[in-house]
């Protein structure tokens, strides 16, 4: 009898530190939020995929949308600074990706996180970018197809690339131009870049202040003028 008490008692110890490695491993195998901000805890889906040139991207996807956004951030800031943005845009109905750049190449990794909406189910692919992420989905926009382009204080020109103008004299896709009346940074360019852009479709808003790229979007109206614009491709 003791000896199957003994046994039993075996068995149990054994099942629990099964258990326990079975949970430390389901622990060690879930993703830490990017930037520290968004991830499967905040109901993000966390994605990796590649760009042309062989860059490793990591990205966050809100929403199930089938109406996709791609969301390239400008030079000073990481993908959290989106985050607020991106939930009007999932409470719009689309599905929103935010990424950091990785590479050399971050017009490639715009076009290839494009290509990813689509993988995981977007029928339809706009780009939206502040600053430097605006040229980047200006010059994107202008290779690839997309639905719209939302350019938030794009300057004329991209690090590693030159100038914007002949990317958005190419465009064929409807596209909004925001920049700030005295944003020293693009309240020239961005009129500039609206001027060539020979797509019939076009806007150009310029709002009050001084603000620039993402920080123009801490007004709700802009945000919903933004969402406006998405909506309507």
């Amino acid at each position: 009898m003791n000896g199957v008490r003994w046994l039993l008692a075996a068995v149990a110890v054994s099942g629990s530190l099964l258990a326990g490695v079975d949970c430390a491993a389901a622990a060690f195998s879930v993703r830490p939020p990017l930037d520290g901000c968004v991830g499967p805890a905040t109901g993000a889906r966390l994605v990796t995929f590649s760009a042309p040139d062989g860059a490793k991207v990591e990205a966050a996807v809100l929403g199930q949308g089938r109406r996709g956004v791609v969301l390239s951030n400008e030079s000073d800031e990481n993908l959290c600074a989106w985050l607020p943005f991106a939930h009007d845009l999932v409470a719009a109905g689309f599905r929103a990706l935010l990424y950091d750049y990785s590479g050399a190449n971050p017009v490639a990794e715009a076009a290839a996180a494009a290509a990813e909406l689509r993988r995981l189910g977007a029928a339809t692919v706009a780009l939206a970018g502040a600053s430097e992420g605006a040229k980047v989905s200006i010059v994107a926009a202008s290779r690839a197809h997309a639905v719209g382009v939302a350019s938030i204080s794009a300057e004329r020109y991209l690090s590693g690339f030159g100038d914007v103008v002949p990317a958005a004299r190419r465009l064929r896709t409807p596209v909004l131009y925001l920049t700030a009346k005295h944003d020293p940074f693009s309240k020239d360019d961005t009129p500039l870049l609206y001027r060539v852009t020979r797509e019939r479709s076009k806007r150009l808003v310029v709002l009050p202040g001084i603000d620039h790229g993402i920080a123009l979007l801490s007004v709700r109206s802009t945000r919903r003028l933004v969402v406006d614009f998405l909506r309507s491709r």
